[in-house]
């Protein structure tokens, strides 16, 4: 987030964002983030009905139960409002809080490494980047693995999708920007297409009946993305 904020106020001139006003959007969107990641894990945890028996387990986050998800579209979702009251562009802003985004999100990955989840189904024993750890072995952060094999450090490929995702855009709105709208419209096609096949290595998925949700969302984003593209270039230009 830190790091996110320090590469936000450098470019925010040019994007014509002041960045005080900036610095508005971002705090307050940053507060409905974390409750909107939390919200969004509790809709889709499969323990709906135990949350609402003792709701006080709502706000026990340091008991784990957050998803990435739900602070994205909450956080965009708040920008939308902040932006109109600190008179901020919101496609300005919401091309510099893509670039923001991927910062994060890709540091934010290693935390999951630490915590021995969200990694993915087993892979082979002469795999270079295949992991265990005591937690992993007990079985207890996720299901259908082998605990006694390697499995695929999940968390490993998406912080490198969403670096590679940083650079390439990054270069994009140095070099190519051509219209308000642009980043943002292909940071939700980038994480999209990278979440959708990544999250199907994953042993812990949040559910919606049979389906994994987030790669529901991942196709919602890459064809939303393409659709934004579209918009955005040829038509309210």
């Amino acid at each position: 987030f830190l790091l996110a904020m320090i590469y936000a106020l450098k470019r925010a001139r040019q994007f014509d964002i002041d960045p005080d006003r900036m610095i508005d959007v971002v705090l307050v969107s940053a507060v409905f983030a974390f409750i909107g990641a939390r919200l969004y894990y509790v809709l889709f945890s499969g323990e709906l009905s135990s949350f609402l028996e003792n709701p006080v387990t709502i706000l026990q986050v340091w008991k784990g139960g957050l998803a990435i998800y739900g602070g994205v579209i909450f956080a965009f979702l708040t920008a939308l409002w902040m932006c109109r009251v600190r008179k901020v562009n919101t496609l300005a802003m919401f091309d510099l809080a893509s670039l923001g985004f991927l910062i994060g999100q890709s540091i934010g990955r290693w935390g999951n490494f630490v915590n021995q989840e969200a990694f993915g189904s087993n892979t082979s024993e002469n795999f270079l980047l295949g992991m265990t750890g005591s937690i992993i072995q007990t079985g207890e952060n996720g299901s259908g693995y082998d605990p006694s094999g390697l499995v695929h450090p999940t968390f490993l490929y998406e912080s490198l999708w969403c670096l590679i995702g940083f650079i390439v855009l990054h270069i994009v709105s140095k070099k190519a920007y051509r219209f308000k709208g642009e980043i943002f419209s292909l940071y939700i096609v980038w994480y999209g297409a990278g979440r959708f096949f990544i999250e199907g290595l994953r042993t812990d998925s949040l559910m919606l009946g049979t389906m994994r949700i987030s790669q529901v969302i991942a196709v919602l984003a890459v064809l939303g993305g393409i659709g934004a593209l579209v918009y955005f270039k040829f038509i309210k230009q």
